[in-house]
């Protein structure tokens, strides 16, 4: 091999930490080392697309770990954990950080553990938070805009469950076990109605299972005593 080739060769694999990786079906792969390489967290998504993780993220006290701040967005979690730091629970897993509308954004299929918010979609309309299991947060899925769809969630121990803004759908999810923690609102799922609630358990929330503001929700098949 000449000289000029080894070169390249030691080169070219330096040059790749400063692009984001890819899946060979054009994904682009979060982890810790990704993030770590790209400046810390947050990890900033600024352009449409679709991204998984490809590891666990363990977030830094202070920082959120994701901030979503574009639109048709599609985050998967792949079966991973976004933990963050248990003392210092101050931040949010995964947020749409901007103030100019947003939609399209879609969070699923994965673990979060020990934030302020787990998933805080403000300003942020048609959008989807799917099958995440979320524990130890102030917050577990909050949606500020409309039109949501939430759907096949678990979220415990946490204050407030799911906070669902008006036109959405919130279909079988579990809610258990939320507390007045801090002195907050400690309930399983509060609605902005209308919204149609289907087919969800909500046990052992503090100041109520299903808590309904405004008129015109559609309740149906719900466990909520």
């Amino acid at each position: 091999m000449s000289r000029i080739a080894r070169l390249f060769l030691c080169i070219v694999p330096l040059s790749l930490l400063s692009i984001p990786v890819h899946a060979t079906d054009g994904v682009v792969l979060i982890n810790q080392a990704t993030v770590l390489a790209s400046g810390g967290f947050p990890y900033t998504i600024t352009q449409p697309g679709s991204y998984r993780l490809s590891g666990d993220l363990v977030a830094t006290a202070g920082a959120d770990a994701i901030d979503i701040n574009a639109s048709n967005v599609t985050l998967d979690l792949n079966g991973f954990a976004i933990i963050g730091p248990a003392s210092v629970p101050q931040k949010n897993a995964v947020s749409t950080n901007t103030d100019t509308p947003i939609y399209g954004v879609s969070v699923r299929n994965g673990n979060i553990f020990n934030f302020f918010t787990a998933i805080y979609l403000g300003n942020c309309s048609v959008c989807s938070v799917q099958q995440v299991l979320i524990s130890g947060c102030y917050d577990g899925i909050n949606v500020q805009g409309s039109a949501a769809f939430i759907s096949g969630n678990v979220i415990g121990i946490t204050e407030t469950g799911i906070r669902a803004p008006y036109s959405s759908t919130v279909s079988g999810n579990t809610v258990f076990g939320n507390l007045a923690n801090q002195g907050g609102l400690a309930v399983g799922i509060y609605a902005q109605c209308p919204v149609n609630l289907l087919g969800n358990t909500a046990l052992n929330n503090f100041l109520g299972n299903i808590v309904q503001v405004g008129s015109g929700c559609n309740l149906a098949n719900n466990l909520a005593p």
